[in-house]
Parts: structure tokens; C-alpha cells; sequence
């Protein structure tokens, strides 16, 4: 009897440890994955308050990723407790601006990803802040409700200049000190658009609102501020040119033309444009006033922006015809035609800037199914843009050897037939956005200090 009761008990005991081994070998415990981060870039688009990093998210660990961006501290191994940006989520690359910086700090940045399972970081990248200022105008619009705002960035900070109860921009921006000033259109209630220039933020009335009118470009020369646009008079537009506030008409009214571009050389002020003139479209420049012969004037050209080197006198633009859909980016230089653009394909030239021998024009050209924003340099163009998305370089400013554009391109997934923009801005072609795309909004034009 005791041999039985000892068997039965060692039964007993080997079932229970049977099971309780098979009831631990059916709950394995699952690995935490964190997300997976390319290595950082270098900080690109550096200035005296502001720079830009690049990163992209190649493996979610299995679970979304619900936020990602950069985070940066003055100390190494900066983590999402010290300041950060948001730049979305899930997989993919993405460029964010970190701003409010401080000038001549050392800066040490590394991208984050977060997924169900925590938060990971890349390798990390440092930079020092510069005396560099970059200014960019254009509009942004800040909700579903207001209209776009002109806005200056400066060093991807906006600074709104309008208050989004009526539709501005600013097409054109000059600094001169530490003045910064811009020109555009603003509108108040039952007007047309009203020509406008600001100084510091400071609004400046150049028409009254009762007939179509626009500020395309502004130079300042000491203390003396030149704003070239155009107002409407009746059916057609007349090509003006203000002085601190003063218009002098450019054309007679009696046929339709726009000022465009102004430009400053001493005691001389060069502006550039175009008129009709029975038909066809004419390029024109004005100095002190007066229209000058163009050699071999083109037509059908409408410029956008003119440089004045010496006894050289560059304009840009493009060549499209009347209801036509194809055209050519285009300089010219004391009348002598230079194109930039394919022989087959769309084109605009916009902004032209001229640094030593060097001639560099900012453009859009279709390479195929959408327009691709480039930088032409002596003609040989650089892409900012791969062509998947509708974009545009608006203006190009060269400082130091470092080649600044900045423009838009349209969001991705766009509702037709509404387009949405982002503002961008490009240095060496390395791209920062200046928008979140969440609205509309265009960088026109940029100055660097």
C-alpha cells in the first residue's frame, strides 16, 4: 500500500510539471521593433537664426508610425523632450526647418520616429549658425477661412503682412539696412486689387481701388523707394513706375502694358515690361522714364525681371504667344536673344541674377507630364524638382558661392480641380519647405544677406 500511494504521487506530480511546461512554451513573448531611420543629412540652408535637416523613415517596426521630425538641443544626443519639429507620419523622407535659433551656436540634431512600441532616433548630425539672412515673399494662406496673406519669410519665419480678410501678395522683395521692404497687391472691401508696398511690416497705398492694379518688383536706393506695377485706365493697363509714393506712367493708356521688373544703378533707374502694340506683344525698357531701343526688339516676349552691368542691360522672360500653350525661358542681353529652354517643351524664365561672369535664371520647364522647377547657370539648367509634382522656381539669388532659389510646388494628392502650393525654398539645391501644404501658399521672390 505504501509503494502504491508513493507511485501515484510522483504521477501526480510529473502531470502538473507536464503542464505547467506546456501552458509556458503557448505565450512567447513578442520583440519590440522600433522604427528604422536612414542616417541624417547634413544641415543645409544654414543662417543666422535658422537650418534645415533631411531624414526618411525605412521601416515602420510593424506598427505606424504616428509622428516623426527633428529634434535639436545645444547638447549631443538631443532627444523629443528637448525641441522638435512634426513632420507627419508614417514612412518616407521629409526635410524640416528647425527655427528661433541662435546665431553663432553650435546645434546638434537628430530625427526621431515614434510607433505603438516607443521612439527611435537617427545618427546625429551638428551645425553652427551663421550671419546669413534669407528673406523670401509670397503669400501664404494660414486656414480654410482667410484669404492668402502676403507674407515675408525670414529665415522660414512668416511674417503676415496682411491680416487674410481679402486675397494679397508680395510678388518682390529688397533689403536695404536693416529695412526690409516688399511690393504686392492688398484689396479692401468693394475695390479692385490695390498696388501696395510695405517697409517694415508698414503698408503704403500706391492706387485707390477703383480700377485693376499690382506692385510687381521694388528697389530702394538710399532713401528713395521705386515700385514698378501697373494701374488699369478704363479698358486697358498703363505701365507705371512710383517714386515714394508718386506715379509716373510709363505708356499713354491707350494700349494695354504692364512694368515688371525695376533696377537701380546710381541716379538711374532702369525698368523693364511690356506692351501691345496692334497685335503683337512687345518687350520695353525705360530708363529715367524714357522707352530706350531695344536691338532687334523682341515681340511677343513678356520680361519679368531686368539687371543692369555697366553699359549691359539683361532682361528675362519668356516668349509665349497670345492663347498660345508653348513657349521658351529665355535672356536677353542689350537685345541679343539666349534661350535656355528644350526646343519641344513649355517654359517660363522668371527671376535673373548675374554674379561676376555668371548669369543664372529661375524658371520651370515641362520635361514631360508636369513642370520641374530649375536653376539655369551660363544655360546649363539644374532640376530642383523630379517632375512628379507641378513646380516652379520664382527667383534665384546667388551669395558666397551658394545658389538660393525659392518658389512652390504643388502638394501631392491635390483635389481637383482646386490646386494647393507649398512654399519652398532651395539652397544648392537642397530643398526646405516653408509651408506645411496643409493651404495654399508661393514663395515669389528671395534676397540674402
Amino acid at each position: 500500500m505504501k509503494i502504491s500511494l508513493t507511485l501515484i504521487t510522483i504521477t501526480a506530480i510529473l502531470i502538473i510539471g507536464s503542464c505547467s511546461k506546456s501552458g509556458t512554451e503557448s505565450t512567447p513573448v513578442n520583440p519590440v521593433v522600433l522604427p528604422v531611420l536612414s542616417a541624417i543629412s547634413s544641415a543645409h540652408t544654414i543662417t543666422s537664426t535658422s537650418a534645415t535637416v533631411n531624414a526618411t523613415v525605412v521601416s515602420d517596426g510593424g506598427r505606424l508610425v504616428t509622428a516623426r521630425g527633428i529634434c535639436w538641443s545645444t547638447s549631443p544626443g538631443p532627444t523629443t523632450s528637448n525641441l522638435r519639429t512634426v513632420e507627419g507620419t508614417g514612412l518616407g523622407s521629409f526635410s524640416s526647418m528647425l527655427t528661433g535659433l541662435n546665431t553663432g551656436v553650435t546645434y546638434y540634431a537628430r530625427a526621431y520616429a515614434t510607433n505603438g512600441n516607443g521612439t527611435s532616433y537617427s545618427t546625429e548630425t551638428s551645425f553652427v549658425t551663421n550671419n546669413t539672412d534669407v528673406y523670401v515673399a509670397g503669400y501664404l494662406q494660414t486656414d480654410s477661412i482667410r484669404f492668402p496673406v502676403a507674407t515675408i519669410w525670414k529665415n522660414g519665419s512668416p511674417i503676415s503682412l496682411t491680416n487674410g480678410a481679402y486675397a494679397a501678395v508680395a510678388n518682390s522683395v529688397f533689403v536695404s539696412g536693416n529695412d526690409v521692404y516688399a511690393a504686392g497687391t492688398d484689396k479692401a472691401a468693394g475695390t479692385y486689387p490695390i498696388a501696395k508696398y510695405w517697409k517694415n511690416g508698414v503698408g503704403y497705398t500706391l492706387t485707390n481701388g477703383t480700377s485693376l492694379a499690382d506692385a510687381k518688383s521694388v528697389c530702394v536706393v538710399g532713401s528713395d523707394v521705386y515700385v514698378a506695377g501697373y494701374e488699369g485706365n478704363n479698358f486697358v493697363t498703363v505701365a507705371k513706375v512710383w517714386k515714394n509714393g508718386v506715379p509716373t506712367a510709363l505708356t499713354n493708356g491707350t494700349t494695354t502694358a504692364e512694368a515688371t521688373g525695376v533696377y537701380a544703378v546710381g541716379s538711374d533707374i532702369f525698368v523693364t515690361g511690356w506692351e501691345y502694340l496692334g497685335g503683337p506683344r512687345v518687350a520695353r525698357i525705360w530708363k529715367n522714364g524714357v522707352s530706350q531701343n531695344i536691338p532687334n526688339s523682341p515681340i511677343y516676349a513678356m520680361p519679368s525681371s531686368i539687371v543692369v552691368v555697366g553699359p549691359d542691360i539683361y532682361f528675362s522672360g519668356d516668349d509665349f504667344l497670345l492663347f498660345s500653350t508653348t513657349g521658351k525661358a529665355r535672356y536677353w542681353k542689350n537685345g541679343v536673344e539666349t534661350v535656355l529652354s528644350g526646343t519641344n517643351k513649355s517654359a517660363f524664365g522668371y527671376q535673373l541674377f548675374i554674379e561676376g561672369t555668371d548669369i543664372y535664371l529661375a524658371g520651370m520647364e515641362n520635361d514631360g507630364v508636369n513642370p520641374v522647377a530649375k536653376i539655369w547657370k551660363n544655360g546649363v539648367a539644374t532640376n530642383l524638382t523630379n517632375g512628379s509634382l507641378e513646380a516652379t522656381a520664382a527667383s534665384v539669388f546667388v551669395k558666397s558661392g551658394n545658389v538660393y532659389g525659392c518658389g512652390f510646388e504643388e502638394k501631392a494628392n491635390n483635389p481637383s480641380p482646386r490646386w494647393t502650393y507649398k512654399a519652398q525654398l532651395w539652397n544648392n539645391g537642397n530643398v526646405s519647405v516653408l509651408s506645411n501644404g496643409a493651404f495654399d501658399a508661393k514663395a515669389m521672390a528671395i534676397v540674402v544677406k
